[in-house]
């Protein structure tokens, strides 16, 4: 009997967890500012419990391969944080099931701010509010300031361009390899830019009508070389591409979007 009632309880115990994961719904998923000097973030409580919402920054940047978070005090080349620049109202909400909510972030420019982009992280941290009565019985405080239990936090990237910025991204090489997991395509590149800018790998093939959709890159200010792949499996075998062309698209970006930033030959090495 023991063993029949074990698994339900697993599988109960997951479905809880996902769905408490994703019980706070966040639009949109990054926020940029360029001649804007404010915007609003929604929330949606999706999720039969009371929640309660806290806000803060976090200043990430990309350093030896992966994303670093800046300390007080600390700086990095080639980034600059844009938490200094941000205040946001209300600072804490309280949201009850099925209800709706809308954070303000405002932006303060100096007068003496320096052109580039500047990039923060703003945090959304999301805890469950047991009843208030029943928690300040148990726990001896007042009101609501009753028992939380911490579920996730949400990041969502700000993005400040202030004055000109522009994307230099060249591709050195790309090539048809293979690994354990099948057919890749391999490349590097040069990343000179002066924003962040979210990308796509495409590649175009003479014999074919439109190009294969490869996957995202996302290219940090910071992040000046790149070395990644592609895995092309169930996309295309290499054989099937003539005159392959690696090409990196501009996505989700309102001045390249769909533009070409970068693209060249694709090295065939046998395939």
């Amino acid at each position: 009997m023991k063993k029949k009632l074990l698994i339900p309880l697993i599988v109960a115990i997951i479905a809880l967890s996902g769905t408490q994961a994703f019980a706070v719904y966040v639009a949109p998923v990054f926020v940029v500012f360029e001649r804007n000097n404010s915007a609003l973030i929604t929330l949606n409580n999706r999720s039969n419990r009371t929640k309660v919402i806290t806000f803060g920054w976090e200043d990430r940047y990309y350093k030896d391969g992966k994303i670093t978070v800046l300390q007080e005090g600390e700086t990095a080349e080639h980034y600059k944080p844009a938490s200094p620049y941000m205040k946001y109202s209300p600072r804490r909400i309280i949201m009850k099931p099925k209800q709706s909510q809308t954070v303000r972030l405002i932006l303060q420019r100096p007068k003496d701010m320096e052109p580039g982009e500047y990039r923060s992280h703003f945090k959304i941290m999301e805890e469950n509010l047991q009843d208030a009565q029943a928690a300040a019985e148990s726990d001896n405080q007042p009101g609501l300031s009753g028992r939380m239990i911490v579920n996730v936090d949400t990041n969502i990237p700000i993005f400040i361009r202030h004055g000109e910025t522009d994307i230099d991204v060249t591709l050195t090489s790309a090539k048809f390899a293979a690994d354990e997991q099948g057919p890749i395509l391999q490349l590097s590149l040069d990343n000179n830019s002066t924003r962040t800018i979210y990308a796509g790998g495409r590649l175009a093939c003479s014999n074919l009508e439109e190009d294969v959709i490869l996957g995202g890159l996302r290219l940090y200010a910071e992040r000046k070389t790149m070395d990644t792949r592609f895995l092309l499996q169930k996309k295309i075998e290499p054989s099937g591409c003539v005159d392959p062309v690696l090409k990196i698209i501009g996505i989700r970006d309102s001045h390249y979007v769909n533009k070409v930033i970068a693209e060249i030959p694709v090295q065939r090495n046998g395939f």
